[in-house]
């Protein structure tokens, strides 16, 4: 990245002059344009490859995302059916423990 800010840095100056000696109506050479012409084709290609390589990363990102949530999703499924055993285990448990002393208060109505 830095080589293309260094290289884009370099165009600018390169337009800059360019500008300068047309506003000034200074007779600007062939080879200066054809100098600014190479320059820009040159930087729009590394730009190319650059934008290229950040899609090529976002890509590699978004499929460690997918599979990311894909691994909550069944770690939360389980931990939920986990629960769900546990809360019938203790609700099975549980039920004669608090209903037994009930039916042996001798409350009836």
């Amino acid at each position: 990245m830095l080589s293309i800010e260094k290289e884009h840095k370099q165009y600018e100056t390169k337009v800059e002059h360019f500008m300068t000696l047309l506003e000034q109506g200074v007779k600007v050479e062939s080879e200066e344009v054809l100098a600014v012409e190479k320059a820009q084709k040159n930087l729009n290609y590394h730009l190319e490859e650059a934008l290229v390589s950040v899609e090529t990363m976002a890509d590699h990102a978004l499929e460690t995302v997918v599979e990311d949530e894909k691994s909550a999703l069944m770690s939360m499924m389980a931990l939920s059916f986990v629960s769900i055993i546990i809360g019938i285990g203790l609700g099975y448990v549980m039920t004669p423990a608090i209903t037994k002393p009930i039916s042996c208060s001798g409350y009836r109505e």
